[in-house]
C-alpha cells in the first residue's frame, strides 16, 4: 500500500519460513527476489564448488522456493554464496541459465559476499542480469566498478546499507543482541556512526544510480523510509530534468 513492489528474500531467512509468509500475503503481481544458499558456505578465497553447489542443488532449491512463494515463476534468482576462485561459467550458473530458459525465473545473478573486493569475469557478466553487493562504511569497494558492471546491462542492487543495523546501534544497544544473532560476530568491527543519519545514508546510496534493498524492523519505519525515498527521488528526477 505504500508503493513497495519488490521484495528481497532468501531460503536462508528463517530456513524458508520467510518465503512461505511472503507467498501467503503478497499479491501475485509482486516482484520477488530470492537466493539459493550453498550446501556448505564457501570460503571467500578458496571455495570448493562441488562441495558448495553440487549438481542439481540450484534447480532443486529453486523449485522448492516456487512452492513456498506460491508462484509459477520467480522474478529474480541469485546464488547466495560466491567465492573469488569461481571465475568461469560453472555448474550453478549453468543451472540458473537453464531455469531462465524454462521461464521459471526472469533474471539471474549472484549475491556477492562482504569483503569481496574482486571484479567478476567478463564471461560471467555477459550471462547474469543482477549482482547484489554490500555498500556501507565498511564495504564500499563496488563504487569503482559500478559503471563497468552497468556496461554489461547488469542491475546492481546495494544491500547492507546499515550493516544489519549495527551502523546505527550504540554499544549499549549492541549488548542486548542475542548471542545467536548473526550481528554479534560483526559487532566489534562495525563502527557506530551517529553522525550519519538514515537519510544521509540513503542519499549517498541513491547518488550511485543503482537499486537499493533495505530492511526495517517495524511498519512505521518502513513507511517513514519509503516516504523519504519517494520525496528524494522526485527531487532528483526534477534536478535531472532541469539539467538536460
Amino acid at each position: 500500500n505504500n508503493g513497495i513492489c519488490r521484495f528481497d528474500t532468501a531460503i536462508a531467512y528463517g530456513n524458508g519460513s520467510v518465503e512461505e509468509i511472503l507467498g501467503q500475503i503478497l499479491p501475485c503481481d509482486t516482484l520477488l527476489l530470492t537466493k539459493i544458499p550453498a550446501r556448505i558456505k564457501p570460503d571467500i578465497n578458496r571455495g570448493i564448488l562441488n562441495t558448495s553447489y553440487p549438481v542439481n542443488l540450484v534447480t532443486q532449491f529453486a523449485l522448492e522456493s516456487l512452492v513456498r512463494l506460491r508462484r509459477e515463476n520467480i522474478h529474480t534468482l541469485l546464488l547466495h554464496n560466491w567465492s573469488r576462485n569461481w571465475i568461469v561459467v560453472n555448474q550453478p550458473i549453468i543451472e540458473l541459465v537453464e531455469l531462465k530458459k524454462r521461464g521459471i525465473v526472469e533474471c539471474i545473478g549472484i549475491s556477492l559476499p562482504d569483503g569481496f573486493k574482486f571484479r567478476l569475469s567478463e564471461e560471467l557478466c555477459k550471462i547474469i542480469d543482477v549482482i547484489e553487493v554490500p555498500y556501507n562504511n565498511v564495504d564500499f569497494w563496488i563504487r569503482k566498478d559500478i559503471v563497468w558492471y552497468q556496461s554489461f546491462g547488469i542491475e546492481i542492487i546495494l544491500r547492507s546499507l546499515f550493516v544489519q543495523g549495527l551502523r546505527l546501534k550504540s554499544d549499549k544497544e549492541r549488548l542486548l543482541l542475542d548471542q545467536d544473532d548473526i550481528r554479534t560476530r560483526k559487532n566489534m568491527s562495525i563502527p557506530f556512526d551517529p553522525q550519519k543519519s538514515i537519510e544521509d545514508i540513503f542519499i549517498d546510496a541513491l547518488s550511485l544510480n543503482t537499486s537499493l534493498v533495505f530492511g526495517a524492523t517495524s511498519s512505521v519505519q518502513i513507511i517513514k523510509n519509503i516516504s523519504f525515498l519517494n520525496t528524494k527521488l522526485k527531487i532528483l528526477n526534477n534536478e535531472n530534468k532541469s539539467s538536460i
